[in-house]
């Protein structure tokens, strides 16, 4: 079976928070290309506690799994479909704007805690499920499967490069 669920945290409105509540501005680290400025620690403050609450809801769909007994023999992927919405981010061709999270849990074939600096591309999200689920992709896919690189087969070959466009 496959199953789709997308999220709207992080988007706007930042409103909602995560278990540990509202973030103090104040102790946060910016990331280097961010400005140093009161409104946007407050923004990245608030971003932040959105995706905090929506870890939770994540966490929620993970106990559902666990719970009917299909936890174990479920591949699981998170993934973002755009960098985070602070400047230089979401709707920018700059590496934070492109750079989105990709998480996969698949017990049994991909090692906790592992990670890779491998380039994917959202086009390669299709063949690969394809790819896991025991069927070929069609040639006229674009993307490439990345399912050796879960099965951490040394014959992967990542990508060289990502094409963004807006």
């Amino acid at each position: 079976w496959f199953f789709w669920l997308g999220f709207s945290d992080p988007h706007h409105a930042w409103d909602t928070v995560g278990k540990r509540g509202k973030l103090d501005p104040a102790k946060l680290t910016l990331p280097p290309h961010l400005p140093d400025l009161p409104g946007v620690r407050e923004d990245l403050a608030r971003y932040l506690a959105e995706v905090e609450h929506l870890d939770g809801e994540i966490a929620q769909v993970l106990d559902v799994l666990k719970a009917r007994g299909l936890a174990e023999n479920t591949l699981v992927v998170f993934m973002g479909d755009n960098g985070m919405a602070m400047p230089h981010g979401k709707g920018a061709l700059t590496d934070p704007g492109i750079h989105v999270p990709l998480i996969v849990r698949w017990p049994g074939i991909v090692k906790p805690g592992r990670t890779s600096q491998a380039l994917i591309s959202g086009e390669d999200f299709a063949p690969t499920m394809l790819a896991a689920a025991g069927l070929t992709p069609p040639k006229s896919m674009s993307g490439v499967s990345f399912l050796p690189l879960l099965h951490d087969d040394a014959k992967y070959e990542p990508r060289k490069y990502i094409f963004a466009e807006r």
